[in-house]
């Protein structure tokens, strides 16, 4: 193969094993990111008052709650306050 031939070949390669290697981060950042998203940043994981017992509530601690879920439209998705008092 003359000079001309083997510099194209070469910059083909280059340029596949580059898009190998942004194909490649970018498959374990989106892998990352649900890892991410699926911690428990939502539990309180600290001391909290009981609001009517005056209670501390402590890491490992079983506690019961009503709650009521809602979408910015205020529709309910998910609740167990029906459940409690029908």
């Amino acid at each position: 193969m003359e000079k001309k031939e083997m510099n194209i070949v070469l910059a083909v390669v280059i340029c596949l094993l580059l898009a190998g290697a942004l194909i490649f981060i970018s498959i374990n950042n989106k892998a990352n990111m649900a890892t991410e998203n699926s911690s428990n940043d939502n539990y309180v994981n600290e001391e909290v008052p009981s609001p009517t017992l005056g209670e501390i509530v402590k890491t490992g601690d079983t506690v019961a709650m009503n709650y009521t879920g809602r979408l910015e439209d205020g529709t309910v998705f998910d609740s167990n306050v029906a459940l409690i008092h029908p």
